[in-house]
């Protein structure tokens, strides 16, 4: 058992380099404000993951930017748009030689790309 409390973090810091449930999932698509979101959409921005929260603020994943104006919908509305993505945490960004791979995958069973 380690003796002391910086012995004891650097063996998790061991174990959870050695694990590889501490690899970063992959990213998702890049947030484009042309989609439409819906609760439960995950994003990717400069590789940082954030999720649309629910029905309540699955409107205002849907504002790219703020504007006055929404005020008059709905009295909530400025907290409602800052707090509509949640954020989840960063992620790894599919490389293109991942993207090759799987292109070359689907062709090897035969699927259509």
């Amino acid at each position: 058992a380690p003796a002391t409390a910086e012995e004891d973090l650097a063996e998790e810091e061991e174990e959870a380099a050695a694990s590889p449930s501490t690899d970063m999932p992959d990213c998702p698509p890049v947030y484009d404000p042309s989609q439409t979101y819906s609760a439960g959409s995950l994003v990717e921005v400069h590789q940082q993951t954030f999720q649309c929260r629910d029905e309540l603020h699955e409107p205002w994943c849907n504002e790219p930017n703020w504007s006055a104006e929404f005020e008059k919908r709905d009295a909530n509305a400025e907290e409602l748009w800052h707090s509509a993505w949640m954020y989840l945490g960063p992620c790894a960004p599919v490389t293109l030689g991942e993207v090759m791979d799987m292109v070359a995958l689907v062709e090897e069973i035969g699927g259509d790309v």
